[in-house]
């Protein structure tokens, strides 16, 4: 077994415990601290008017039902609390909004709690805003910025050099290990079903100091296979199950 870089596999709430609570939303992060989640993973773009706001999609459609519609950054922060983001919960819970990333870090500012930011909008405006905001909140070395665009990543390196990236991808990549190397970044966060293809993949990596965070896992049994791996994050929609498989007590 490789032990992880964290010390332990830590438990990583993929866009809050969004298997209970509406993803994204500070309900679910909420739920993800009494949870004792390691931190948790969410979403990020950028509005209209420069809020960096917390959702998954590029328009409001599915997350809101169709109640609302259009493009995230064709909308203001006003119009985008305005929608119900409830989703999937929309007959239990009303009236949920959109949470800003400064309300997260606000939320979990006096812990020790780690956030990945996953970036799905490109341009340099949303990459000054997320520095600014880790700046502003105190999160330096508390974040790991992800994204499937790669370039997003790069142009965060050129702009401040003493952060955590970390590619994002789900095809079969043949030794990951070293695409990662090459771009300089510190973590991959590969889908969970790439680690089974390459038995080394963990040991290669952690040979380069480079820490595997693998997502999006809600099986017990899957999670125990990769926690012995020695992967170092777990990202999940359902971190009290994970939690309470690889024995993790408050």
């Amino acid at each position: 077994m490789t032990k992880p870089l964290y010390g332990k596999t830590l438990v990583l709430a993929h866009r809050g415990a969004s298997a209970y609570y509406p993803e994204n939303t500070m309900p679910a992060f909420e739920a993800a601290v009494d949870m004792k989640s390691d931190g948790f993973e969410l979403d990020v773009h950028l509005s209209a008017d420069g809020e960096v706001v917390i959702t998954h999609d590029t328009t409001l459609d599915r997350v809101t039902n169709k109640t609302s519609t259009g493009p995230v950054a064709q909308k203001t922060y006003a119009e985008l609390l305005a929608c119900d983001v409830s989703a999937q919960f929309h007959e239990t819970m009303k009236s949920v909004r959109m949470p800003r990333l400064d309300d997260v870090y606000r939320l979990i500012a006096d812990t020790d709690l780690i956030v990945n930011v996953e970036i799905k909008a490109e341009g340099r405006p949303l990459l000054e805003k997320l520095l600014a905001l880790e700046d502003e909140y105190g999160m330096r070395d508390r974040i790991i910025y992800s994204s499937f665009n790669h370039f997003n990543l790069t142009e965060l390196q050129k702009m401040r050099s003493d952060i955590t990236v970390a590619p994002l991808y789900f095809f079969n990549m043949v030794a990951p290990w070293l695409y990662t190397a090459i771009i300089g970044a510190q973590a991959v966060h590969p889908h969970y079903k790439q680690l089974f293809l390459l038995p080394e993949y963990v040991t290669e990596c952690h040979r380069r100091k480079i820490a595997v965070n693998t997502w999006t896992v809600d099986d017990p049994d899957t999670a125990k296979q990769l926690a012995d791996m020695g992967v170092d994050a777990i990202i999940t929609n359902k971190p009290d199950l994970i939690r309470d498989t690889l024995g993790y007590r408050a």
